[in-house]
């Protein structure tokens, strides 16, 4: 008598770029024909809003199950991956994977993240950069407490110690035990920290959280152009950028630093504008084409 074929939810949120989302859904699918003799695989996905042919494209996929919920265009990523979730939830399931759609899965992503799963453990899928040839998205670790971190450093394949404390969720994979005790995703963010959110969450309920030992596909990293961190541009131009809902508003950012860092949570909130204003000067950007000459 064969064992029951394990269950795993795929979930993430998606606007307005189909042909990305398409290519990350064909990558999944190749990925999960190699492992079909072991895994029923899902998809649950939350299309935020999209006009550009994205929810068409997610109804006719017909590879791997799929159930969408519907946003209205502002959920952002926090909100709508909670959205997600919530259908996810519905469905029982072994393992949760949480991706976002602009990773290129490698046809053996699967068994790379499955191999280190436990029912404590969680497993972080590690993106390479292709132009950089760096780790892009993955894991982070420290010394200390979250408030006194030392040696703060990134968590990738080659460490020695794959073991990490902060997570990001271009691939992430959370056995069924670790979900029933840690829930869903704050949806009081409305873009980011919510990653980083859960993963204090997982380290306080004293689970653990590892990197995979290879990388699980491709994703170059976000561009800082036209964002606050863009040194070319001003510095009240910075500070607008830094409270658009894709940054750092005051709202998500408050509510972070709060639940998590006590008497720190001044500090923690205002971080970023002392970032804006130390490289906003112009010693500051000096010494830094310097050192990138």
């Amino acid at each position: 008598m064969t064992a029951p074929h394990k269950k795993i939810s795929i979930v993430f949120t998606c606007h307005n770029r189909v042909e990305k989302t398409k290519n990350c859904l064909e990558t999944i699918s190749k990925a999960v024909s190699l492992c079909s003799d072991l895994y029923d695989v899902s998809l649950y996905v939350c299309d935020d809003g999209s006009d550009d042919g994205t929810r068409e494209m997610l109804q006719s996929f017909s590879s791997i199950p799929c159930k969408i919920a519907c946003g209205n265009g502002n959920l952002f990523w926090a909100r709508g991956m909670a959205l997600a979730m919530q259908i996810a939830e519905k469905d029982a399931a072994d393992y949760y994977l949480f991706i976002n759609d602009d990773v290129s899965f490698y046809p053996d992503f699967l068994t790379t993240i499955l191999k280190d799963v436990k029912e404590n453990c969680a497993v972080v899928g590690c993106t390479l950069d292709t132009e950089e040839k760096i780790c892009s998205y993955g894991g982070f670790t420290w010394e200390g407490c979250i408030n006194k971190r030392k040696n703060y450093r990134r968590v990738t394949p080659e460490s020695l110690n794959r073991n990490c404390k902060w997570a990001n969720w271009n691939c992430f994979l959370l056995p069924q035990k670790m979900y029933g005790k840690i829930g869903k995703i704050d949806d009081y963010y409305e873009h980011s920290f919510a990653d980083y959110d859960y993963s204090n969450r997982i380290v306080n309920a004293g689970f653990e959280m590892v990197v995979a030992d290879k990388y699980i596909g491709v994703c170059n990293r976000n561009s800082r152009e036209g964002t606050y961190l863009d040194l070319k541009l001003s510095i009240a131009k910075r500070f607008r950028l830094l409270h658009k809902r894709t940054g750092c508003p005051p709202k998500s950012s408050w509510h972070y630093a709060k639940k998590f860092f006590g008497i720190y949570a001044p500090f923690v909130f205002l971080k970023p504008y002392a970032y804006i204003v130390v490289t906003s000067f112009p010693l500051y950007k000096w010494k830094k084409r310097k050192s990138l000459a």
